[in-house]
Order: structure tokens, then sequence, then C-alpha cells
């Protein structure tokens, strides 16, 4: 399965990828290995966007509810790319 992984901060990032990795799946990542999930640019202005191609699920990591990465989060639900949310609740994500 090929997964896009959002994640607030690198420790999440590594912990999930190292999960989804062991579990067999293709990892995906909306910007560079060890940019911080607010840095611009992300991957489809500098290459290409992961949703450009085939993605499976949407994995996102939070440790709050306001997160940095709503924006892949919106990326995502736009695709129609089915959305796994881990970590603090948002009621305004939970019909995604």
């Amino acid at each position: 399965m090929r997964v896009l992984l959002l994640a607030e901060d690198d420790d999440l990032y590594s912990r999930g990828a190292a999960v989804l990795r062991e579990g067999g799946h293709d990892v995906l990542a909306c910007h560079e290995a060890g940019s911080a999930a607010n840095r611009w640019p992300c991957a489809g202005v500098t290459s290409v966007c992961p949703l450009d191609n085939e993605v499976d699920a949407a994995v996102a990591l939070r440790r709050s509810a306001a997160s940095r990465i709503e924006a892949g989060i919106g990326c995502a639900v736009r695709g129609k790319v089915p959305l796994v949310l881990g970590g603090a609740e948002s009621d305004h994500l939970a019909r995604y």
C-alpha cells in the first residue's frame, strides 16, 4: 500500500514511517526528510506532489488538534484519499 505520511514533527514521522515500512507499505511525504512540516516549498512545488500519483491512504500523526500539517490533510481530503488520524482529535476533521 502507498501511504502518504503527514506528521507534526520529525520524531512522529520517523516512528510512523518505521511502523508503516515494517508492515510492508511504501511511505510518501509532502516535504523532504528532515524539513519541518511547516516549511516551504512542499514537494508539489519543487518536484512532484505524492498525490499526483496513486496514494492508497493518508496517515496524519499529530500531537495537537491545531497542527502544522493541516495543509497536507486538506490536500489528501481534496484528492479523495482515505484519511487516518492518529494523536490529538480535532472535531472539524471528524467528518472526513
